[in-house]
């Protein structure tokens, strides 16, 4: 990011009082969305246990529901984490998996022609890493949030989610 300017410095364990004093000043409004491991997400349930009933909805980019083998990143990272956000009960939870976001992919060719715009030329920059060693991207995180938008680009079924939290450390 050094040729793109950019906030550096940020208050040191902030994320989470950040979140609760949105969601509280906003009850019903905020959508919160959780591309990571879901450890302040987890945190911040656990701090006001009310917070996920205020929220308009919670999505998230984790777990793997059907034919991925293994643990998904997100929730492997956390699986403690993951677990406690999977209790909270939001009125509306979205988890996108890893085994859709993996279908949603783009060549390096066709991705670059559409970065082209000033916004978009962060990410081919950023993106740069990941090509020099794959030719496509993912869109993992992007998918997930993009369900913010429009809910009907996938399709979501009721269940029970377990995190198996003896599988990991």
């Amino acid at each position: 990011l050094a040729r793109w300017d950019h906030e550096a410095s940020f208050p040191a364990g902030e994320a989470v009082e950040f979140l609760r004093r949105t969601i509280r000043a906003r009850p019903g409004e905020v959508a919160l969305l959780a591309i990571g491991p879901l450890t302040n997400v987890a945190l911040l349930f656990a701090v006001d246990p009310e917070i996920p009933s205020l929220l308009r909805s919670l999505v998230l980019m984790g777990g793997a529901f059907s034919t991925v083998p293994g643990p998904e990143w997100n929730i492997h990272c956390d699986p403690h984490a993951a677990a406690r956000v999977y209790q909270g009960r939001a009125p509306v939870h979205r988890s996108i998996g890893l085994d859709v976001t993996t279908r949603v992919r783009m060549e390096v060719d066709a991705f670059l022609q559409h970065c082209t715009t000033p916004l978009l030329r962060p990410v081919a920059d950023m993106a740069a890493s990941w090509f020099a060693e794959r030719r496509e991207v993912t869109f993992h995180d992007p998918l997930a949030a993009a369900t913010l938008f429009d809910p009907a680009l996938c399709v979501f079924a009721t269940g029970e989610v377990t995190v198996d939290r003896a599988a990991w450390p």
